[in-house]
């Protein structure tokens, strides 16, 4: 490659893509037609490979454009991010927060915490995006997120770089709905798993990992329970199993009016509830900009439980 990339020919690459059409782009972006053609065909010189090919009619991306429209998103999410970063220095008030969440901590407590900061710093620009733990590990080491709140899962290591604070802020409650018939004897016997399936987290999540660890500390062998459905989303499971479908493993935070109405039943579990812990990772304090570390000071804050609270420092 003779020469360097330019972010403006990315810019405008990734236009075309998204626009299906270079005419279409143009207009988009207040550009002659043949001007926004020039540019990518530089951008093609530069990177050695066609970007784009006719078919059907329309302008598609090639085989090479695919990943170079991939790497050109990341490039120009980290330029903005740059951008963000050193202007916080300046007007921290204006400042961005960029977060990634995981269920099921994030869609039940995040949205609530987040409203809340935003209410109190009017001028600071909020994102918030729900991946699964790992991805959020990586895009933290590579600064395109700021602060990631993650359900705990001591399968999946805090790598090093980052800095986590581990906090309990909730127990697992395993519910039915008061009319289903394993309701009647809220009783955790042998014969309710083999009676009344489990509605749960999809296969791969951490929600799903922790309730597996749930069921094998209860004594439960897979062949042991039924899953009738799997879905994403904890207040989706919470209306299947009021509909008396089947039972579920639910955050108590979330069942805990529907209990106190008489609409859910808890089951007693023969130990102390099992703790559901959220975990805050960062950038080490050193390097995190104002705004994100008033957001963490913010989220600790209003997270931080009485007990159990263990911090841990990975390498720089």
């Amino acid at each position: 490659m003779e020469d360097h990339l330019s972010l403006h020919q990315l810019e405008l690459f990734c236009a075309v893509a998204e626009h299906g059409s270079f005419v279409e782009a143009a207009k988009r972006l207040y550009l002659t037609q043949p001007s926004l053609s020039g540019q990518v065909k530089a951008l093609e010189r530069v990177l050695g490979v066609k970007l784009f090919e006719r078919r059907h009619g329309r302008t598609v991306l090639t085989e090479a454009g695919r990943i170079s429209y991939d790497f050109s998103q990341n490039l120009l999410t980290l330029e903005r991010r740059f951008r963000a970063a050193v202007e916080d220095f300046v007007k921290p008030e204006f400042g961005t927060l960029a977060i990634g969440s995981s269920r099921p901590f994030g869609r039940n407590v995040i949205p609530d915490v987040v409203s809340e900061f935003v209410r109190a710093h009017e001028q600071v620009e909020v994102s918030v995006v729900y991946k699964d733990t790992e991805a959020l590990y990586q895009e933290l080491l590579n600064r395109t997120l700021d602060v990631g709140v993650v359900t705990g899962d001591a399968s999946i290591p805090v790598p090093p770089g980052l800095e986590a604070v581990t906090l309990p802020y909730d127990h697992w409650t395993l519910v039915a709905s008061k009319d289903a018939p394993w309701a009647q004897h809220p009783c955790l016997e042998p014969e309710l798993f083999a009676q009344a399936p489990l509605i749960t987290g999809v296969q791969h999540s951490t929600h799903w990992k922790l309730i597996q660890k749930l069921l094998a500390d209860l004594g439960l062998r897979p062949g042991d329970y039924t899953v009738r459905l799997r879905m994403e989303d904890l207040d989706a499971i919470k209306v299947t199993v009021l509909g008396g479908l089947g039972i579920a493993f639910l955050p108590f935070s979330l069942v805990q009016d529907e209990i106190r109405r008489g609409e859910l039943v808890a089951f007693a579990l023969p130990r102390e509830e099992p703790p559901l812990h959220c975990v805050i990772v960062a950038m080490p304090k050193s390097q995190l900009r104002p705004t994100v570390s008033h957001f963490v000071e913010f989220l600790l804050s209003r997270l931080r439980g009485p007990a159990n609270m263990s911090r841990r420092a990975r390498g720089d």
